[in-house]
């Protein structure tokens, strides 16, 4: 199976969280990588970092600078998106993430209902099992 990032959030210094088409969900701080190689240096600017496109990965600067979604899933740190994020909405916590197995089986239950692949269409029935 293809990895493509289908969400991602920045939430702080150089930390974006990113869920993938398989429900799977990291944070990657892009300081472990800014000094090891110079294509990404420019990502300093933290402003630059904010700044990124969803293209199937990150891009910034109009494809210029670019990352594999498959070394952001291998690199990152799990996380599991609160029931905001499950929601598809915005948390007003941004940094918080919660590793929670029930927690965790609605995430991958949600990303089943956007690829349409659930048993159940209804997102109220699945958010209703939390």
């Amino acid at each position: 199976m293809f990895i493509k990032i289908i969400e991602a959030q920045y939430i702080d210094a150089y930390k974006i969280w990113v869920c993938f088409n398989n429900g799977d969900c990291r944070i990657f701080d892009f300081a472990t990588i800014i000094d090891k190689y110079p294509v990404f240096e420019p990502l300093k600017d933290i402003e630059l970092l904010k700044n990124f496109r969803l293209a199937d990965t990150l891009e910034w600067m109009d494809g210029k600078i670019d990352i594999a979604s498959e070394y952001l899933y291998e690199h990152g740190i799990v996380a599991y998106p609160n029931k905001e994020v499950v929601l598809g909405c915005v948390a007003e916590d941004k940094n918080t993430f919660v590793q929670d197995p029930e927690i965790m089986e609605i995430a991958h239950s949600y990303a089943e209902v956007k690829q349409g692949k659930a048993k159940t269409n209804s997102i109220s029935k699945l958010l209703s099992e939390l």
